[in-house]
This record gives C-alpha cells, structure tokens and sequence, in this order.
C-alpha cells in the first residue's frame, strides 16, 4: 500500500507541479471503468507476488514467474487481435523461459499453494499489458497520466481490501514506525523506486508489443541474479550461468523471429 501511495505522490508531484506532461482526468464512465479494472489487476498482481515470497524462496518464485511471457502470448490470442502472433514466435519463447528460470533454480521449499498463487500472479502481470494496449487504443491517455491514475485507483484498491480483511482478520499496519527515521527513509526510498521502475516500465510497453514487453520481464531474473552476485556476493552455480546464458540468447532469437515475422507481414 505505501508503495501506491507514494507512486501516486510521485506521479502528482511531477504532473501537476513540474509539468512532466498536461494533468488529463478520466473523460467518461468507460474509460473509468477500463482504468479501474487495470488498477486492480495490477494491484493483485503485486499483492499476489508477495504472498508467494512469503510462502516459497525467492528463486523459486522467480524461476515460477520467468514463465510471464507464456501467459501473455496464449491471453494475446484472445484479447488482444491487434498484435500478431505467429507460431515461431511462441517457440522462440522457449529458451527465454527456461533460461531465465535455470537462473534462479536449485530451490527446495516447493509448496502447492505457492504454485497456484505464483499462476495467478502471472496472468495479473499478463493482463497487465494487454488491458494498457486496449484503454490506450481506446482513449486517449499518455503513460505518466496513466500510471498517475493506476497508482491512485490501486491505493484505494488495495485499501479496501485491507479494510475487509480486518473482519475477518487481525490487520497490522506499522504507522508507529513512521517516527523512525532510518525506516521510514528506507520506506521512501523503496516507493521512490517502485515508481521509478514502473513508470519506465508503462513507457516501454507503449513503444512495444505485450509479448515482448513479457521478454523482458522476463530477462531480470538473469539479471538480478548477476548484480546480486556482484553487489552481495552470492553464489552462481554452473546451471545458473547456463540459465543465464540461454534466456539472453533466447532474447536474441526472439527478437530476430519478431523482426522476420514483421517484415513477412508488410
């Protein structure tokens, strides 16, 4: 929740103070409707994350989420006609996923619940894409305004939630932490951040297709892992840089089948 609150901040901070771009409202009912719907897919999508980090390892629900790109190929099928899909590009796909989940394998704290929630938060992330290319191809909205709007509408989203979870279940906010400065920079920071790599994200997306837009998602989790060792020292193993090696390579075949495909179909 304190990262979409800050987001929001951030967002309102650099649209209607330092004028990023012109503050466009919401116009009407449907596109209320359609920015609604993706603030709640991509909240879920992040709440859901969580609860998988917090019932399995770290690399196990990475090397779960390098599956991403699948997700959205098969959703694009379906809801997304615009973008063009061919079976060559769903192969390429292949050494992506398994590189990037070869990468952060070797985990042992496997769990059922872990798993579905893991494949719920994927095709949340998926949504994510193919509902931002089809409220863009319907109204007309840049990506700062449209994060700006996300982020609100996820705040009180994840708000509600959390308002009907204390009926049911004891809910612990820690404001009293607030007074602590080291936490609550390192609260800043971390909101900061998010809204940083996310509204970075909304523009790639913009300039991409859904798919590959999943590819490289998909290619942090090699990447994570080779700044990780960098910066924390942790260990690489032998199948890991294979991992590595493939999802970047993968990337590379996926990227020259695109290219093909889009020139076959000019």
């Amino acid at each position: 929740l304190s990262q979409l609150v800050i987001s929001s901040l951030c967002g309102f901070v650099g649209i209607r103070l330092f004028g990023i771009v012109p503050y466009k409202p919401i116009a009407n009912a449907d596109q209320l409707k359609q920015t609604s719907l993706l603030a709640a897919v991509f909240t879920m999508g992040f709440i859901t994350l969580n609860s998988a980090l917090g019932m399995m390892h770290v690399s196990l629900v990475m090397t779960l989420r390098a599956t991403e790109p699948i997700f959205t190929l098969l959703l694009s099928v379906f809801l997304l006609k615009s973008e063009q899909v061919t079976f060559k590009m769903a192969m390429s796909l292949m050494p992506v996923v398994f590189g990037a989940a070869l990468s952060s394998a070797e985990s042992a704290d496997f769990r059922i619940a872990g798993l579905i929630i893991s494949v719920v938060c994927n095709i949340m992330f998926a949504l994510r894409g193919i509902l931002t290319k089809r409220l863009k191809a319907s109204h007309t909205v840049d990506n700062f305004n449209l994060f700006f709007q996300v982020c609100f509408l996820g705040a009180l989203f994840q708000g509600a939630c959390l308002a009907v979870s204390s009926l049911f279940v004891p809910v612990s906010l820690p404001l009293h932490r607030l007074s602590d400065i080291s936490y609550a920079s390192t609260l800043l920071v971390n909101g900061v951040s998010f809204y940083a790599y996310l509204q970075l994200s909304w523009v790639v997306l913009s300039r991409i297709a859904a798919v590959s837009h999943s590819v490289c998602n998909s290619l942090r989790r090699p990447v994570m892992c080779v700044f990780g060792s960098l910066q924390f020292g942790n260990p690489i193993s032998p199948l890991n840089s294979a991992g590595i090696a493939m999802a970047t390579l993968g990337t590379l075949l996926y990227s020259q089948v695109r290219l093909a495909d889009g020139k076959s179909a000019e």
